[in-house]
């Protein structure tokens, strides 16, 4: 904690930069409390509360990324159309190699699958 005599001795200089951040500081904490009162900000949040939502979300949109699979149409000699997959695109999908799998595209670009798995017999 600064004294009245620490602010004495120190220069003009130091001085008007301290009443700068000060005034800043408290306009700051003015327009926060603003808003609260307003109820434009929902609730307060720590910074390290913050930071971890910030991270969790990024981690989320990761995942999301990983889970999506762009693919190119290919086309047989009879005009059969194909797609060819990875075995790790095909784990991420939950197939097996053999499965028949019918796609079907909804609105905003979401993908349905119906599976038929293969069937093993001896």
């Amino acid at each position: 904690m600064m004294t009245r005599i620490d602010m004495k001795m120190m220069s003009s200089k130091k001085l008007r930069e301290l009443r700068s951040l000060i005034r800043k500081e408290l306009d700051s904490r003015a327009e926060i409390g603003q808003e609260l009162e307003d109820g434009g900000i929902k609730e307060w949040v720590s910074a390290t509360e913050w930071s971890a939502r910030i991270q969790k979300e990024k981690e989320e949109k990761e995942e999301e990324k990983k889970t999506q699979i762009v693919k190119e149409v290919k086309e047989k000699g009879d005009g059969e159309l194909y797609l060819e997959f990875t075995k790790d695109e095909l784990d991420m999908l939950g197939l097996e190699t053999g499965d028949s799998v019918e796609w079907m595209e909804l609105d905003e670009g979401e993908v349905w699958k119906k599976v038929t798995k293969k069937k093993w017999s001896i």
